[in-house]
């Protein structure tokens, strides 16, 4: 098992001169990125915008699909340059009030088909559910089931990138997905504010730890994470991982993303924000799976007040190699 780190090529610069030499997962924030000179690349994450700030959806089966189809030609021959055989990609997102999943799943699968490399896997990573991402605006890729479904309509291979964390994040919404739908559905006629929607799910979220629920909550992501296991193995590439603090996901002070329990360093007790926060991921149950193979682990942290970011980088990559000894 090999620990990758990830970061644009900024970032990445950075992890070199802190003597962290690699392999890295390359994310390129757009074509400003792309043709930039990266050391020990092993894999390209897929941007998220075009080039006039729309968002990429390989699902859309007009003009912003055919230039989404586009930026990921220009990847494509980025990774053929530089010899990096895996893209990784986040699905897009549909409104399932109005679009069949089956539908857009085909379309993507279309267009990746149309730029099959058999030199270059293409690994789409499992997205979480959340306030920003949910009914009007919900990931293809949510469930492992959602992977098996793709797999069945794609004839090309397929590979699945296994992030812990947003397994985590999406068992989590579910707890209270069901009382949100009206909500949605307000949204779209104009009824009720993104904002209201987002602090009445940090309040029912707070009510719901508050009445001591986080070890329910702690046991029902175990369970999950163990599922999709039994469903994923066969296609698994490599795993994204961090800690994560499901009692703190609240938006950051800046109200947006990553929220305050996200993309913690692995095993970190300590402080974001001056929130007291605590890694409750529980690494042994994907590590105990995995450590046997041939596998990178890509470490998801973010950089954030409260800690020094690559101190805990390189704290959060001993922990992982703690529990690959025991």
């Amino acid at each position: 098992m090999r620990i990758v780190y990830k970061g644009d090529p900024d970032k990445i610069n950075d992890f070199l001169a802190q003597g962290i030499s690699g392999p890295f997962e390359v994310f390129f924030r757009g074509d400003r990125d792309i043709g930039r000179s990266v050391e020990q690349a092993v894999a390209v994450h897929f941007h998220y915008v075009l080039p006039d700030g729309r968002r990429i959806n390989l699902a859309d089966q007009g003009e912003i699909g055919d230039l989404s189809q586009l930026e990921l030609r220009k990847v494509l021959d980025f990774a053929r340059a530089n010899n990096i055989d895996k893209i990784v990609f986040h699905p897009p997102t549909i409104n399932v009030f109005t679009t069949k999943k089956e539908e857009a799943l085909r379309i993507m699968s279309d267009r990746l088909e149309a730029e099959y490399d058999p030199n270059i896997l293409f690994c789409i990573e499992n997205v979480c559910l959340w306030i920003n991402q949910a009914y009007t605006n919900e990931p293809l890729l949510v469930e492992a089931q959602d992977f098996i479904i793709l797999r069945r309509i794609v004839q090309v291979p397929l590979g699945f990138v296994f992030d812990v964390e947003h397994f985590y994040v999406s068992t989590v919404m579910k707890f209270f997905y069901a009382e949100l739908k009206e909500d949605f559905v307000r949204l779209q006629n104009g009824d009720v504010t993104y904002d209201e929607i987002r602090c009445k799910f940090e309040r029912v979220l707070r009510e719901y730890v508050s009445l001591g629920n986080t070890k329910l909550i702690g046991d029902e992501c175990s369970k999950v994470i163990k599922e999709a296991f039994v469903l994923l193995d066969p296609y698994i590439e490599y795993v994204h991982v961090c800690g994560s603090d499901y009692t703190c996901y609240f938006y950051n002070s800046k109200g947006g993303f990553p929220v305050v329990g996200e993309h913690l360093p692995l095993g970190y007790k300590g402080f974001v924000e001056h929130n007291a926060v605590e890694d409750q991921v529980e690494h042994r149950e994907w590590i105990s799976v995995l450590k046997h193979k041939e596998m990178d682990v890509v470490l998801e942290i973010s950089a954030k007040e409260g800690y020094n970011f690559f101190e805990q980088v390189k704290k959060s990559a001993e922990f992982i190699e703690s529990l690959l000894d025991n």
